[in-house]
This record gives structure tokens, C-alpha cells and sequence, in this order.
């Protein structure tokens, strides 16, 4: 949520998984202009998966509260 964009919000929570997908792929939904929308996206998702990955078989890791900060140093726009 602190990511999209005001004003893509109901469309990229409203949308069927194939539009939202395609909505993430070729769209700037951020709230920076950058243009890194779809290599942030990319990013986030695959975060998410190994971050849930690590929670569900190492009961030593903690995920961040700011886990956006987080990817948004990791994609190099």
C-alpha cells in the first residue's frame, strides 16, 4: 500500500489476476515517477516469496516493518 499510487489503488486491488498482472507489467502504478514500476513489482514478489519461505521454515527470521525500504534499495532504476 505505501507503494501504489493514490490514484491506481482501486485498480491494482480491484483488478482479475490476469489484468492485474498485465496492470504491473507494462503501467507506472508507483507513487515516484521513476519508471521502474515493473522491476519494482518484480522485485516485491519475489521478496514476499522468500521472505514467506524463510518465516515458514526458520523461526529465527523476523521480516521487517518496512519492508519497502528494503526492495526499493534493492532495484537499481
Amino acid at each position: 500500500m505505501n507503494t501504489v499510487s493514490i490514484n491506481q489503488r482501486e485498480n491494482f486491488f480491484e483488478a482479475d489476476l490476469q489484468h492485474w498482472i498485465g496492470l504491473n507489467m507494462n503501467m507506472e502504478l508507483g507513487m515516484d515517477d521513476t519508471g521502474c514500476w515493473a522491476e519494482y513489482w518484480a522485485m516485491e514478489r519475489h521478496a514476499l516469496w522468500s521472505w514467506r519461505n524463510k518465516l515458514s521454515h526458520d523461526s529465527e527470521t523476523m521480516m521487517s516493518l518496512n519492508s519497502w525500504n528494503e526492495i526499493t534499495r534493492r532495484v537499481n532504476c
